[in-house]
């Protein structure tokens, strides 16, 4: 039951950070939810941790490995006016460093124009793989360092 617990205050968390965009007030103060009684859900993370996730793991540590597609909307809105990442769509890892049942830290694993509208994401040991239709593209961190050594 834990496990189930956790899973869908993430995925809401990520709901909420994804309709959170553009408004001008916390979307979690208005929200409302019905849940069995034995449920509870709180806010794990949020925007500007992250931006539109579509997908997410977790990893062997704990962290949350997150793909953002925010980038798809250029083609036909105007970019000044909405979030744009110059070098590409991003894979992001959330934690909660200090153990307060939120996330704290954000940091940015990939960064990459290859990456448009990444709908998918596996982290296996050193290696994170992305999907990316038509692509699969694999990220290998061979130091650790939380950032790529090659695809």
């Amino acid at each position: 039951m834990k496990y189930s617990r956790f899973i869908f205050a993430i995925s809401t968390c990520m709901l909420m950070s994804f309709l959170h965009l553009g408004q001008k007030k916390p979307l979690h103060d208005d929200l409302e939810l019905f849940l069995p009684e034995d449920l509870e859900v709180s806010l794990w993370a949020e925007s500007p941790l992250l931006f539109n996730p579509t997908n997410m793991d977790v990893d062997a540590k704990g962290r949350i490995w997150v793909t953002e597609a925010v980038n798809y909307r250029n083609f036909n809105n105007d970019s000044t006016r909405l979030l744009h990442h110059e070098r590409g769509d991003r894979v992001i890892i959330l934690e909660d460093t200090d153990h307060d049942g939120k996330a704290d830290k954000s940091t940015v694993f990939a960064e990459d124009r290859d990456l448009v509208s990444p709908l998918g994401i596996a982290v296996i040991g050193n290696k994170v793989i992305v999907s990316c239709a038509p692509n699969l593209i694999v990220y290998t961190d061979d130091d650790g360092d939380d950032k790529p050594d090659h695809k």
